[in-house]
């Protein structure tokens, strides 16, 4: 996952392996040893695969730190493609990470910038990680200006759903004109999400986002890994069965439909739906 870091020491990662690296401004890797530099990267690690929260528990985490400036709230473009660069290429070795076939990337610069799209198209061509990013978090000023990468046509985007299936009203959405896809692709549980506290050993908090919603489909990926083992070799596969594993009952409810194009939803193919 690439994000501000992760507090190992919480209890919803005891016993897990953690392959850890920060990177700083320029992009170089700076720190092997496993922090936060604020809360958000142990939150959303927590909502992945947590031992009590997570929604996949059983997973093993590789963590890039990214956003290591402002409280871990920011990074620059060269931190960001170190660290995706770095999960997808490296032998994340110890326990039984050797690689990561699926990558959380709670995090997005606004409107469509395409500084990171050659490498996703490079783990479109290997076919063996899939990125799961947000779509962002500017509500209405977010029509057709939702992040990057997660409004790449080669990027899983996630927009964030309340607790009755109805799109948050801080969550993006519409067409992204550049590779003429409509965004976010599926949606999933964004608001008032339970996970663990950095800087404690057993406390929790309560945030919403799309940083939130994206690792609640990358725990769902690492689930249909366990129980399908070939689709950590077979990415784009496992996005189809991400795709599939969606509520569309709800996607023409009055909230949830784009007044702009009636045809569109603003949850995508529909809410993530592990039942």
């Amino acid at each position: 996952m690439l994000d501000s870091g992760i507090d190992e020491t919480h209890m919803e990662f005891h016993g897990k392996s953690i392959s850890f690296m920060e990177f700083d401004s320029s992009g170089f890797p700076v720190n092997e040893s496993a922090c936060d530099s604020g809360n958000h990267g142990t939150h959303v690690a927590g909502i992945v695969s947590g031992n009590t929260c997570g929604v996949a528990p059983g997973a093993d985490l590789a963590v890039a730190a990214v956003l290591t400036d402002q409280n871990g709230t920011s990074g620059t473009l060269a931190q960001i493609l170190a660290g995706l660069n770095w999960l997808i290429h490296a032998n994340h070795g110890g326990g039984t990470i050797s690689r990561c076939p699926v990558i959380n990337a709670s995090l997005g610069a606004m409107g469509y910038d395409p500084f990171f799209y050659p490498i996703t198209q490079v783990q479109a061509i290997l076919n063996t990680s899939l990125l799961i990013a947000a779509i962002g978090n500017s509500g209405l000023e977010g029509f057709n200006h939702h992040a990057s990468p997660g409004n790449y046509d080669t990027v899983l985007g996630v927009g964030a759903t309340d607790q009755n299936g109805i799109v948050c009203d801080f969550s993006d959405w519409g067409y992204e004109k550049t590779n003429g896809v409509y965004k976010p692709d599926m949606s999933a549980p964004g608001r008032n999400i339970v996970s663990a506290e950095a800087n404690s050993v057993n406390r929790f908090v309560s945030m919403s986002g799309t940083s939130m919603a994206a690792p609640m489909v990358s725990g769902a990926a690492a689930l249909l890994i366990e129980s399908n083992p070939a689709l950590a070799t077979d990415t784009q596969l496992l996005r189809q069965e991400l795709l599939l594993k969606v509520e569309r009952s709800l996607n023409r409810e009055s909230g949830n439909v784009d007044q702009n194009n009636p045809n569109y939803s603003r949850i995508g193919e529909g809410k993530l739906d592990l039942k």
